[in-house]
């Protein structure tokens, strides 16, 4: 769904979740704007059993100038009801009777048949981000200008920067590289935001925080530590961490709040092993989602498939429990050391499928050498643009540079046709000026070479991998069930692939094809024998 999409109704009414935060806020704000600049008759509400009286959200109601009215339960209303930062007929939003319904949510889940429209992003760390890449959406359309007034309005903008400063825990649980977009170019009040950024806490919650600190679980054997605080607000849990994190005892934290339906985690760690990303993808496998990098992550445990899983078990037992398996049965993979032929018999022998997938010449992006960003959904890469590096843009929106070495290999240039949509649009800085390209009108379509081979087997623990051309200090990280990769031309060249990617781009090979595809990547003679497994 696109926000032109309901362009058609003449009356909307865009709704908070019931005693709103920051985030559900500003991006319910955002919207209301882009319908109150087409001229339509909008109005911006809330309900619940409980007005909103935290001081930091009144100030900024105040200081932004945003119309939020609290409405009672049972209230009707002629037009199109739109919640955003909620899903209509949850718990945390009373039911307006509307005539029509549309969602806006960066929360898993599915709307009620009730909803006419919707736009759903569990990817997002915030609603406020993903209101925002609906708002870049649109420039493409004739209304430029009306929607470029709306992002450049310095109360929209500040708005929005601080909705996702707040649901990120101050930018360091990012889970989406749309997060860092509002964080970079957003063109915010810095005054405005700064009133907003000290009246954080409250002596309220002052209380809560030590009254978390007094009460915690820590297992010495494993410097791990974990902590209940009895809040809502994202960046006290993250206070709370980066105080934890600063105890010489802990090694890793993980602070969590109680939130009815689910439980809001950050995470820190201070030693290289422990990367807080990975940790919370463990702990949120298949129970719920979470993000983050370097020493920072945040992320959702739902309560519903945790208890079906692990009733036995109260949640920081959990943690406790989940954080030994992770640190103790975790393998670690050297491919400058790894002895393949040792491993050759857990090895299975693939083919690439025939995709279409997106590339980029970096030298269209910029003339001569440069160092580039690339920001993708998961983060930002380096990138030397020269006509030798090409950017690769993967079946599900994943982008990684290459050389063009590589690519005349392992891709053909071909002329079909594809959208390329993703939920997140990659795009590109220039290191020295901050200029921003976004990628898609530079991709043309290649087709991948089926008849590559490779090598791959199934990962059946959570791995390490220290890439042979990589840093040695970044390693890449795959869960049991993702696929452990070696190229057939050089199989020190390891790499993890993610098992829903990796069913997507690859095939079993036949065994008739072997020798011919080996004479393809192994032209000296005496490697064309095919390995015994």
């Amino acid at each position: 769904m696109y926000l032109r999409d309901l362009l058609i109704y003449d009356e909307l009414l865009v709704q908070c979740h019931n005693l709103p935060d920051a985030d559900s806020i500003a991006a319910a704000f955002a919207v209301y704007s882009y319908y109150r600049a087409h001229g339509k008759k909008v109005g911006l509400v809330y309900s619940g059993d409980v007005k909103i009286s935290r001081s930091n959200i009144r100030l900024m109601i105040e200081k932004l100038n945003i119309p939020l009215e609290y409405v009672d339960a049972g209230f009707k209303f002629p037009g199109l009801l739109i919640t955003v930062g909620c899903m209509f007929g949850a718990g945390n939003v009373d039911k307006i009777d509307a005539t029509d319904v549309a969602v806006i949510d960066n929360h898993s889940g599915y709307p009620p048949q009730l909803v006419s429209h919707s736009h759903i992003k569990s990817s997002f760390a915030s609603c406020s981000s993903l209101v925002y890449q609906m708002l870049l959406s649109e420039l493409s359309t004739n209304q430029r200008a009306l929607v470029q007034s709306v992002i450049s309005d310095p109360m929209v903008a500040t708005a929005l920067f601080y909705g996702v400063y707040m649901a990120t825990n101050e930018f360091s649980d990012i889970v989406n590289s749309a997060d860092s977009d509002i964080r970079d170019e957003l063109d915010y009040d810095r005054d405005l935001f700064t009133s907003l950024q000290y009246s954080t806490l409250s002596v309220e919650e002052l209380k809560i925080v030590g009254e978390a600190l007094s009460d915690y679980r820590y297992d010495g054997k494993t410097g791990f530590a974990v902590v209940s605080v009895k809040t809502s607000d994202p960046s006290v849990l993250g206070f709370v961490a980066d105080l934890m994190s600063r105890v010489n005892a802990v090694d890793c934290c993980v602070v969590y709040a109680d939130l009815g339906i689910f439980y809001k985690l950050s995470i820190r760690s201070t030693t290289r092993e422990i990367k807080p990303s990975e940790l919370i993808e463990f702990l949120t496998v298949d129970i719920g989602e979470g993000g983050g990098k370097d020493r920072k992550a945040g992320g959702t445990i739902y309560k519903e498939p945790y208890l079906s899983r692990y009733s036995e078990l109260e949640i920081q037992s959990y943690f406790l429990q989940k954080f030994s398996e992770f640190k103790l049965s975790c393998d670690c993979i050297d491919a400058q050391d790894y002895d393949f032929d040792k491993h050759r018999n857990k090895f299975s022998r693939y083919v690439k499928k025939s995709l279409i997938l997106g590339f980029v010449k970096t030298e269209d992006l910029i003339e001569g050498d440069a160092e580039l960003i690339l920001r993708t959904y998961e983060g930002n890469v380096k990138v030397q643009a020269s006509a030798d590096i090409y950017i690769m843009i993967g079946v599900n929106g994943e982008v990684y540079p290459i050389t063009k070495d590589t690519f005349d290999v392992s891709y053909k240039e071909c002329n079909s046709e594809n959208d390329f949509s993703y939920d997140y649009e990659p795009r590109v800085y220039n290191a020295a000026t901050g200029q921003r390209k976004m990628l898609k009108p530079y991709i043309r379509s290649c087709r991948t070479m089926s008849r590559l081979a490779i090598w791959a087997r199934e990962l059946t623990k959570p791995t390490k991998l220290f890439p042979k051309i990589w840093d040695y200090e970044n390693y890449m990280f795959g869960l049991a069930g993702d696929m452990l990769v070696a190229r057939s031309d050089d199989r020190k060249d390891l790499y993890i692939v993610k098992r829903s990617i990796f069913d997507i781009t690859y095939e079993h090979c036949r065994e008739l094809d072997i020798t011919s595809i080996l004479r393809q990547v192994h032209p000296d003679p005496e490697r064309d024998t095919i390995p015994k497994s």
